[in-house]
C-alpha cells in the first residue's frame, strides 16, 4: 500500500517493532489508510469490530456509556492502537472512538492480527500490555474518586502503579495493620471486607463487598493510622496497586479529589457502622468506623476551601 513502508515502522509504532521483516511486510501489504476528519466516529460502542487500528496522526477520544452518560475514558494519539480487545477477545466493542482532530489511521485486517497474536510471543505480550493499560484507564475514568482528576493525570497513573493479582482467600489488608502504604483499584473479581470484634470475642461481621471499579485502602490517606477492616479476595482478583503517597499528593493539590476522597470514605464507613450497630450498639459501631474521620476542613488548605462552591 502506498505510504505504508514509510508510516508503518517500528520507530513510529512500538507494537510493530515486535515483528520480523517478513511479518512487517505482510502488515504493510494488508493495511488500508483512512484519512480521518475531526468529529468522525471510527468505532461504535457495543458493535462488532474486525480490524486493528493504528493511529499515524491526530488525536482520538475513547468514550464509554456509564450510568446513562458518555464518559471520556482516554485519548489515543500517534503510535497508539485501538480495537485490539474486541478483535482478539471476539467480543463487542466496550467503547466508542471518535476523532478529536483530523488525522490518519491505518486498518489491519483481523485475520492477520490474530495469526500474529497466536504465533508471535513478543507481539502477544505487547498487545496484552496495551489491553492491561486500557483496563486501568477505563477503571480510573469510571471510578467516583479518580474520575475527578484531569484525564492526562489519570492516564499517567498507569506508570506509577503496578498490577497485582491475588488468589481467592488472599488478604489485601488486615484489620489493625499499620502498614497503610498501598491502595488497590479492583479490575476483575470480588472481595469482602470484614471486622473482627473483641466483644463478643472473635465474632466476624461482614461490612463491605467490593467489585470491579471499586477501590480498597484509600481511607488511610485521611490520616487514619491503621486498617479499619480486613479485606479478603472472595474470587481471584486483578487489581491496580497505587501508592497512598501518590493519593496524598492528589489530596493536597486537588480540592475536588480531597472532597471526593472524604465523601467516599465517609459513605463507606457509615455503611459499616450501620451493619455493625445491630451487634455492637450504635455508640461502639460509630467509634469503630465514622468517628475515625475528623472534620473535612482538617485536610484542605483554607484558600482552597474558600474557593470551592461546595464548602
Amino acid at each position: 500500500m502506498d505510504g505504508a513502508d514509510r508510516i508503518l515502522t517500528g520507530e513510529r509504532f512500538p507494537l510493530l517493532a515486535t515483528l520480523d521483516d517478513a511479518e512487517l511486510a505482510g502488515f504493510r501489504r494488508a493495511a488500508r489508510r483512512i484519512a480521518v476528519c475531526a468529529g468522525e466516529r471510527l468505532l461504535e460502542e457495543e458493535k462488532r469490530n474486525d480490524d486493528l487500528h493504528l493511529v499515524a496522526s491526530g488525536r482520538m477520544v475513547a468514550q464509554r456509556t456509564h450510568r446513562g452518560r458518555q464518559i471520556p475514558i482516554g485519548f489515543i494519539g500517534p503510535g497508539d492502537i485501538f480495537g485490539e480487545q474486541s478483535l482478539l477477545q471476539d467480543r463487542r466493542t466496550t467503547a466508542s472512538i471518535h476523532a478529536e482532530s483530523a488525522g490518519e489511521v491505518w486498518r489491519v485486517p483481523g485475520r492477520l492480527v490474530r495469526r500474529q497474536y497466536d504465533g508471535n510471543g513478543r507481539f502477544r505480550r505487547a498487545v496484552d500490555l496495551v489491553m492491561e493499560r486500557r483496563m486501568v484507564h477505563t477503571a480510573l475514568a469510571l471510578n467516583s474518586l479518580f474520575s475527578v482528576l484531569p484525564a492526562e493525570v489519570r492516564q499517567s497513573m498507569y506508570h506509577t502503579g503496578t498490577m497485582v493479582r491475588f488468589p481467592a482467600g488472599a488478604e489485601l489488608q488486615r484489620q489493625h495493620d499499620r502498614d497503610i502504604r498501598r491502595s488497590y483499584l479492583l479490575l476483575e473479581g470480588e472481595a469482602v471486607g470484614s471486622i473482627t470484634l473483641s466483644d463478643p470475642p472473635g465474632r466476624v461481621v461482614e461490612v463491605a463487598r467490593f467489585g470491579p471499579g471499586d477501590q480498597v485502602g484509600e481511607i488511610a490517606v485521611l490520616d487514619v493510622p491503621e486498617r479499619i477492616m480486613t479485606v479478603t479476595a472472595h474470587t481471584p482478583l486483578t487489581t491496580f496497586c497505587i501508592s497512598n503517597e501518590t493519593l496524598h499528593t492528589f489530596r493536597m493539590g486537588n480540592i475536588d479529589f480531597a472532597l471526593a476522597l472524604y465523601e467516599n470514605s465517609r459513605r463507606l464507613l457509615q455503611r459499616q457502622c450501620d451493619l455493625l450497630a445491630g451487634t455492637t450498639g450504635i455508640d461502639r459501631a460509630r467509634r469503630m468506623t465514622v468517628d475515625r474521620l475528623v472534620p473535612f476542613d482538617r485536610y484542605c488548605d483554607p484558600h482552597q476551601r474558600k474557593a470551592h462552591p461546595l464548602l
